[in-house]
């Protein structure tokens, strides 16, 4: 049975554009929306690319050291990681081509572990109370840094939130 009643139209555009028309008198777009949507999609991700914009690597060798060695001994990197709650700086001394020595600060110095992440293996330090830390002696290549929460401490919003770096290389 066909109807010819206008309530009912056949074609779906028609329905369609009644349904809009219904929607928009009754629960309108709220003017701010699109511009909403829009800065949330922005800044999605906006702390890991500031950590990105604040890492910082300096040259081959360390400003007023004197004396011999090979290259490889005196290339020192610096790395700094910041968030906005929590700053991870970073002195990278190569010990030889394949190892390195890590040492690190934390600010604001806080009872957490510091985890490197070196492919499937990781080291694991304990910030002191100045936020010093160190990894000895590690493999060079690409690696990450984690923090996390000491047994026992306070678990705070930087360990809650799992502070992590991106990747980088040693």
């Amino acid at each position: 049975m066909t109807t010819t009643d206008p309530r009912f139209p056949h074609d779906d555009s028609v329905l369609f554009a009644r349904l809009r028309r219904m929607w928009n008198r009754r629960d309108p777009v709220p003017n701010d929306l699109v511009d909403s949507v829009l800065v949330a999609l922005a800044t999605e991700g906006l702390v890991e690319e500031y950590a990105l914009l604040t890492m910082l690597e300096t040259g081959d060798r360390l400003a007023g050291v004197r004396g011999g060695g090979d290259d490889a001994s005196r290339h020192t990197q610096v790395f700094e990681f910041a968030d906005g709650t929590v700053t991870v700086m970073l002195r990278v001394s190569a010990l030889n081509e394949r190892r390195r020595r890590v040492d690190g600060w934390l600010a604001p110095a806080r009872p957490i572990s510091v985890v490197l992440q070196h492919g499937d293996e990781e080291w694991t330090a304990s910030v002191s109370a100045e936020g010093r830390f160190e990894f000895n002696d590690v493999p060079a290549g690409s690696v990450r840094l984690l923090l996390r929460p000491d047994a026992g401490g306070r678990i705070d919003d930087t360990a809650r939130q799992g502070f992590a770096t991106p990747q980088f290389d040693l």
